[in-house]
């Protein structure tokens, strides 16, 4: 609250008629204010929702565990790769035994291979 120097005559004259009116005010009176009073501090200190007081912080702590667990599971269980088609070819022409004739005259189809590049 902003303070004004125009109401400061004017607070300190609140001020001293509220002192004086609480020095006439009885003992009983007083007493059931300062009853009041206490009942509306500490009522200002319990929470809204008391469970929020509660369950608030384990909550928030499983909370962030479970995203924390499923973040892990989600990347660290990737989909298997498939094998590339032409690996899977290439090993099948391997392994036949009629391409055996091929790795046998190696050579000759080497010396091939060269001659057409040195002729075109």
């Amino acid at each position: 609250m902003k303070k004004y120097p125009q109401d400061e005559d004017f607070l300190k004259k609140v001020r001293a008629d509220l002192d004086l009116n609480m020095e006439q005010v009885d003992t009983d009176t007083l007493l059931q204010l300062h009853r009041i009073r206490h009942a509306a501090l500490s009522a200002s200190k319990k929470p809204f929702f008391i469970f929020l007081d509660r369950f608030y912080s384990p909550a928030v702590g499983l909370l962030a565990m479970a995203c924390v667990i499923i973040m892990c599971v989600f990347f660290s269980f990737r989909s298997p790769e498939m094998p590339n088609v032409n690996r899977v070819a290439d090993l099948e022409i391997l392994a036949s035994r009629d391409n055996l004739e091929l790795y046998e005259e190696l050579d000759f189809y080497s010396w091939v291979a060269k001659e057409s590049r040195h002729a075109g």
